[in-house]
Order: C-alpha cells, then structure tokens, then sequence
C-alpha cells in the first residue's frame, strides 16, 4: 500500500521566471509552435506537425512532433497528448490551461480545468508535475499514478461538511480514473481562488484501501516586530508539493459517530531514518562537498539512463546503480547536489521499510 501526503509552505502561484526555462518552437511558417521545457537555446530551432493537430497556432490532440536543429537535422520526436503546445505525453488532459508555475527547483507544474459543478457552484482543476532530466530539459507533463485535485468554491465552511467531502471525493475519483489507468493516491486541495489559491483543506485519498486522512495545514507565522512591511510575509500552503507522511495527519474515521482518530504512524526509528536524508543534504550543502550515509527512500521512477528519482521523503537522484526498481528502499551512498551515488541498497516490503532491521 502506498501512503503520501502532500502539504507545502510557499504559493501556488509563485513563478521565477528564470526557473520556468521555455522555449516556444515553431513550424517553418510560424503556423504552429510548441512550449519546450529547457535551458538550452533554441534560435532558429523548427517543428514538423500535423497541420490538423494545430489549434489557434499551437499543438493540440494526440500527435508525433518532429524537431529540427538549424542545420535541417532532426534531433528529437515528442509522441503523445498535447493541450495548447504542452506535452503531456499519455495524460490526455484537453481541458482549458489555467497556469504553469514553477514551485520548487526543477519541477514544472501545469494546471488545467477538469470540470465544473454548475449547480453547486465547484470548480475542479488537476494538476499535472514535470520533472527536470539530466539533459537539462524536462520530461512530459504527468498526472499518474498520483492524482491531484483542486476544489474551489465560494464558502470555504462546506469543507467541514462530511457529505460535501463525499461528494468531492467520488467526484474526485471520477476524474482520477477517466485520465489514470493506474491510481495509487488521490490528494484533494480546496480553495476559493482558481489563481493564487490559498489552501484551507487538504485531504489524502488512498485508493487502494479508501482510507482518508485530513491534513492539518501549517499555522501562519505572525510578523516579527520591527521587521519592514516590504519584508513582511505570510506563509500560505503551496499547491500539491509532497513531504512524508508523519504523526500529524488525522485519519477520518466513518463510523457512525464520525469521530476522529490519531493513529500512531511513525515510530521513532521510522523517523529517524526519514530525517537522515534530510540531514544529509544539509551537511552536503553546507559543506560543500559528497556526505556518505543511510536513508530510507521511495523511489518513484527510474529513468531509461538507470537513474532513479525518489519522492519520500524528498526528492534526489539515484545515481546509476545496478537493478534499480520503483519501491521501498534502504540506500547507503555518497550524497553531493542531491544527488547520491548508492554503494548498496537493500529493497523493502512495507511502507519506510519497517520490515527491515
């Protein structure tokens, strides 16, 4: 069973310009372009199309786009859903863009309308996350297996109502399984704002077993005395960011009463060994140099050059190491840039390795 929460500190629609690294590509005659996610430049680079895959002047619809450097020479092929020029490989996500933001170094994120309750007045949007690769340009826009909804609405007191949250959440799950053939965890966000959105509800949706858990958002840190006003800032939840699972989620009991409970979910030694990779990445940063050490990790993918991408209880590379599988693992390894070269690494059967000494 996989378990993750999603809870962050920044703003939704914080973007740096700098970090968002697009490059717009276009056919020949200008006729159609594509958003490409990159550092490198791309003057006088062109694209191949279908024209009827062209929809006001970008690429849309399931299609194959050719790409050519200025010598004519065709350096890459982009197959898959487009929605108005981004790449969303397998996703078919077709409805209307609302943003695309960079919320944390080397993660793109694009939102897109999935759907609208008129009668009710609820908005829903998914969130699709992009993922910087070694060549410097990132991969597809994904939304799967993890699933990510924001509900807005007006009256931000329907959160607390239990029927609401069911209706959200079939809703939710609707959504979920019309895009994601497979559907591990559903997060469900809430707001009143479509942009900029602060969040005031989350609740995790594990869609193996139906657990529910409501995530207590942080409190918001009041101004410091003396501080200028230009220095002054709140914090506010960000859109869907991952950290590990900890003591403080509350599990939604549905009993008749409906009662709530606060299982004990993270042992001492579990969280321990989630805190060491963070520990480890701040000795790395601070000294500037590779730190050896032990964590527990979840890799979430593994690229086709053998490099392994964590998402618990943060995200690092794993360095080409041999049989790298998605799953539950202990690593020990060099970590430099968060990045580690494992030197052994023992996979797991249950959720941070609780089964392993």
């Amino acid at each position: 069973m996989k378990l993750i929460l999603f809870f962050g500190i920044m703003l939704f629609s914080y973007q740096s310009e700098a970090a968002l690294d697009e490059a717009v590509i276009s056919t020949e005659g200008k006729t159609c372009s594509v958003h490409y996610l990159t550092t490198k430049t791309k003057f006088n680079w062109t694209i191949k199309v279908d024209p009827k895959n062209c929809q006001d002047g970008l690429v849309n619809g399931y299609t194959s786009v050719q790409f050519y450097s200025p010598r004519k020479e065709l350096t890459e092929t982009l197959t898959g859903f487009f929605n108005q020029g981004y790449w969303t490989a397998d996703f078919p996500a077709t409805g209307r863009l609302i943003e695309r933001s960079s919320p944390e170094e080397n993660v793109q994120t694009l939102s897109f309308l999935l759907g609208k309750d008129e009668e009710a007045n609820i908005t829903y949007i998914g969130q699709l996350r992009a993922h910087r690769e070694e060549n410097r340009s990132y991969g597809a826009f994904l939304g799967c297996p993890d699933f990510r909804v924001l509900v807005v609405v007006s009256d931000p007191k329907v959160f607390q109502n239990q029927a609401f949250q069911d209706k959200i959440v079939n809703q939710g799950l609707k959504y979920a399984h019309q895009y994601c053939a497979k559907l591990d965890v559903m997060a469900l966000f809430g707001a009143t704002s479509e942009k900029d959105p602060e969040i005031i509800f989350q609740m995790q949706v594990d869609t193996v077993t139906g657990d529910r858990y409501i995530v207590p958002l942080p409190e918001k840190k009041p101004p410091q005395k003396n501080t200028l006003p230009s220095e002054i800032r709140e914090e506010k939840t960000d859109f869907l960011l991952s950290v590990k699972p900890d003591a403080e989620k509350t599990k939604v009991s549905y009993t008749h009463n409906s009662s709530l409970q606060i299982p004990k979910l993270s042992p001492l030694k579990i969280k321990e060994e989630k805190e060491s990779l963070n520990h480890l990445q701040i000795l790395s940063k601070i000294s500037k140099s590779p730190v050896d050490g032990r964590a527990v990790v979840h890799i979430q993918k593994v690229l086709l050059d053998g490099t392994g991408i964590t998402d618990l209880p943060t995200e690092v590379q794993l360095l080409y190491y041999p049989n790298l599988k998605p799953g539950w693992a202990v690593i020990e390894g060099s970590m430099n840039n968060n990045k580690i070269q494992v030197s052994n690494i023992q996979f797991c059967e249950q959720e941070w390795c609780q089964d392993v000494p």
